[in-house]
């Protein structure tokens, strides 16, 4: 049995109680929107959207009910308030 949850205008997302887990995304696995490596899959009923780690970001409330995969804390984390490096 699949249920059908709406998500944001335009986006429906199909949930299965017995769905399988997918297998971890690779450097294979391109973001759909710009090519960088994917590090979020979000399953819809008519595909599967891969989104970078900046895209995942960015669309977050839009696609979080269909997120399948998420990997983003493989992201070394950053130090925004850390200068360039220089040699």
């Amino acid at each position: 049995m699949t249920a059908t949850t709406q998500t944001a205008p335009g986006l429906t997302t199909a949930e299965s109680p017995n769905a399988t887990p997918r297998r971890s995304l690779t450097a294979a696995d391109r973001c759909d929107r710009c090519g960088a490596q994917a590090f979020i899959a979000a399953e819809f009923t008519a595909s599967e959207l891969l989104f970078c780690a900046h895209h995942g970001r960015e669309h977050r409330d839009k696609i979080e009910s269909a997120i399948t995969v998420d990997e983003t804390s493989k992201l070394a984390p950053t130090n925004r308030q850390q200068g360039p490096v220089h040699a």
